[in-house]
This record gives structure tokens, C-alpha cells and sequence, in this order.
């Protein structure tokens, strides 16, 4: 049985209820659910996988059912894969008829979840949502994580938190202090600076004091011409296993989804991406 390696068991009661796992039953969807559990713990949480059958064209209602019959019995297989490899208690299984993009976000509010974690790539290679990937982090209301398929499963002790000087609400940083401390991690926040070397904004210093309570963190500049290159050069120079990003406009996330070498380095390679809510700031 291939099992994941122990978070240990000084964890801290975990606050988060419910974790949405969007699958298209595949293998590298059924890794980015393995590290949902690695990272955030197998007991504790509500588990929904979630698979989304649509219709081809021409589609009768007869093929309707036996998509929805055949996905349920291939979901029935993925879950207990799930959960015989992380120990997951509380898995909730969910089929529903749709495009998976559209039917999103009513999922989310029907389960209340409180993270989404999804692969970067599907059963064929392409992405999980095509070319839906920034629209679904546009879109979406609560923290998305996007797991590349050669994420290493292994725990996180050293997260990069990208600062853009435009200030931070503590409360969006939420989810980010329950997973730095479920896995002991140091939260090393950074900023870019660009081709500007002058620019001298302001750390949010009281917003992290709150959020990071506790928490081992340090402050860190890094210049780079390219922001997003920055960002991943600096993670993995300083060995870290995860990039957090406060949502700002949805262009940042199309340049750091961009094939470049970026790309080659962090989304595909091995450094998953989550991506936190700041609705008090964001911008559309």
C-alpha cells in the first residue's frame, strides 16, 4: 500500500471544517488530494471529492445516466484509494452534472468549504480546468491551492509569503497561520522589488504581528526584473516547500501561469501554489 510519510502528532487542533478536492479521477488529482491531507492533516476535516460529468454533443438523456452511473462507480474506486493512502476519516464523495467551472462555485457554497486544493494538470497532461485555471482563483471565495504533479509529499516546514506593499487585511492570512502551525513551518515573507530599487512602501507589520502570533517569521527583500520570477527563485533558493500569494488581479496569476521558465521551475515543477483571499482588497 503506498502510504504517505507522518506529519507527527503535535499538530494542533485544526479550525478548518471543510476542504473541496475537485478530481477528474485521475492519478495526478489523486496526488493533489494526497498532499491536501499531508499538509493540512488527515483527521480533523470534511474531505468532498468532487467529479463533474457534462455531456458531449448529441447527448441524450440515456448517455446522461450512464456517464453519471459509470462516474460514480469510478469515484466509489478513487475514494477508497484516497483513503487508504492518508488515513483521511471524513470523505465525502460528490458527483454532479455539469461543466466543472460552472458548477464551482455552487459546490463551494453548498459545502461551505474553506480551501480548495486542486492538481495543475489532468488525466491527459493538459490542466485540470483548462484554460479555466486563473478564472477558478478569479472567481472563487475562499483560498485556492493548485498542486503541481511533482509536488514532493512531504511536510512543509519553510513558506515564502509573497508581499506586494499593498497592505493586508490579518484575517486573509487565516488560513495560512493554521497550516504554519499544524506543520511547524517558518513563514518567510518577501518582497520583489523590481526595476525600481527606491521603492520604500511600507511592511504590513501590524497585520502579520496578529496573524503570525507565535509563529516563526522573518521579513526578506529579493530583486528581480520579472516579479513572478523573483518570487519562485527566492523559494527555492531558500529551500522552501510552498508560494503563498495574497489574490490581487487576476493578470498577476496569468503571468505566473505563463509557459516560461518560471513555469519550468515552480507550477511545473514542484512548488505548490496557494493562493489566499482578501476580499477587503482585492481588486477586480
Amino acid at each position: 500500500m503506498n502510504t504517505l510519510p507522518s506529519t507527527g502528532t503535535n499538530h494542533p487542533p485544526a479550525q478548518m471544517a471543510h476542504i473541496l478536492l475537485p478530481t477528474d479521477l485521475s492519478a495526478n488529482s489523486l496526488h493533489a488530494a494526497d498532499y491536501a491531507t499531508l499538509l493540512c492533516g488527515a483527521e480533523g476535516h470534511t474531505y468532498t471529492l468532487l467529479c463533474a460529468i457534462a455531456n458531449a454533443a448529441g447527448d441524450g438523456p440515456d448517455r446522461s445516466r450512464d456517464l453519471l452511473r459509470l462516474a460514480r462507480h469510478d469515484m466509489h474506486t478513487f475514494a477508497e484509494q484516497f483513503i487508504a493512502r492518508t488515513g483521511a476519516t471524513d470523505v465525502v464523495q460528490k458527483v454532479v452534472h455539469g461543466m466543472l467551472p460552472l458548477v464551482f462555485t455552487s459546490v463551494v457554497d453548498q459545502v461551505r468549504a474553506e480551501l480548495v486544493v486542486m492538481g495543475k494538470r489532468g488525466a491527459t497532461g493538459s490542466a485540470l480546468w483548462g484554460s479555466n485555471t486563473t478564472g477558478v482563483i478569479e472567481r472563487c471565495q475562499v483560498p485556492v491551492l493548485v498542486v503541481p504533479e511533482l509536488a514532493p509529499l512531504k511536510q512543509v516546514r519553510r513558506i515564502v509569503l509573497a508581499d506586494d506593499r499593498k497592505g493586508v487585511t490579518s484575517g486573509a492570512l487565516g488560513l495560512l497561520r493554521q497550516l504554519a502551525l499544524i506543520n511547524q513551518a517558518t513563514i518567510m515573507i518577501v518582497h520583489v522589488k523590481g526595476n525600481n530599487p527606491d521603492f520604500d512602501g511600507q511592511w504590513s507589520h501590524d497585520a502579520y504581528a496578529e496573524a503570525f502570533d507565535g509563529i516563526d517569521h522573518e521579513f526578506h527583500y529579493a530583486r528581480d526584473s520579472d516579479v513572478q520570477d523573483g518570487l519562485v527563485h527566492f523559494a527555492k533558493e531558500n529551500h522552501a516547500q510552498l508560494i503563498a500569494v495574497v489574490h490581487r488581479d487576476i493578470g498577476w496569476f496569468r503571468r505566473l501561469f505563463r509557459p516560461s521558465r518560471t513555469e519550468a521551475l515552480a507550477l511545473e515543477g514542484e512548488l505548490p501554489l496557494l493562493v489566499l483571499q482578501d476580499r477587503k482588497l482585492t481588486t477586480s
